[in-house]
């Protein structure tokens, strides 16, 4: 009922301790005397454990997230001055602070992208692909095995790769799964040669069918 009542009604709450909370709070309260202008900001708040501020993102931003030998970008969602929502589960800013910590990763702001085409694995299923057109920005969607399942155009030639890919997720129903960057060559060859196989198969079908039709009932018969 708790939960319902402050709008985190179907989320995955973790237990913070008392004392950790009321660090927290005094951490917040020193920050709102400094920074009075900030009072109504609901930027997303990144520390240490020990409660310094790394940085702040705005809400609806991502993080990349980078542990030895592999690394990904999560969105994030402003819950209050303690919690967010990061990748679809709430964490408090220092549990959050502490998890890291434990596994040796880095948190940081998603870095800006400059290319005019780029790949991500979203969720560790699917392909999104994006390139830039004269009129805004060509789009490309690929199940796990990089058949084509979606794609088209996006006439908003104002918008950054980026805008483009969240406007997708969007779309798409994913906007709270994490995401690996991948590279764009590899994931369009992966789908060339896919399609590929795939018109080959239905040209082979086709060409054994016509095959059979244009057989004698005898000749089909000794086929069979």
């Amino acid at each position: 009922m708790a939960l319902e009542e402050i709008g985190l009604k179907g989320e995955v709450v973790s237990e913070v301790a008392l004392r950790t909370l009321e660090q927290i709070k005094e951490a917040r309260r020193a920050y709102r005397k400094e920074h009075p202008e900030d009072a109504h900001d609901h930027s997303i708040r990144f520390i240490t454990s020990d409660y310094n501020e790394l940085f702040r993102i705005p809400d609806g931003g991502k993080v990349q997230i980078d542990y030895a030998g592999r690394h990904f970008v999560s969105p994030c969602v402003y819950i209050d001055d303690y919690h967010t929502r990061i990748a679809g589960r709430v964490y408090h800013i220092c549990e959050f602070a502490e998890m890291m910590e434990r596994g040796g990763g880095t948190v940081s702001p998603e870095p800006e992208i400059t290319a005019n085409q780029a790949s991500w694995q979203i969720g560790h299923r699917e392909y999104l692909s994006i390139q830039s057109t004269e009129t805004g920005w060509d789009y490309s969607v690929y199940d796990r095995q990089f058949s084509e399942i979606d794609g088209g155009d996006i006439d908003l030639k104002h918008i950054t790769i980026q805008q483009c890919r969240d406007m997708l997720l969007q779309d798409l129903g994913w906007q709270d799964r994490s995401f690996v960057p991948m590279d764009y060559e590899m994931v369009e060859e992966r789908a060339a040669d896919v399609a590929e196989e795939k018109l080959n198969s239905l040209f082979c079908l086709h060409i054994g069918k016509s095959f059979y039709l244009r057989l004698p009932v005898r000749a089909y018969a000794f086929a069979q």
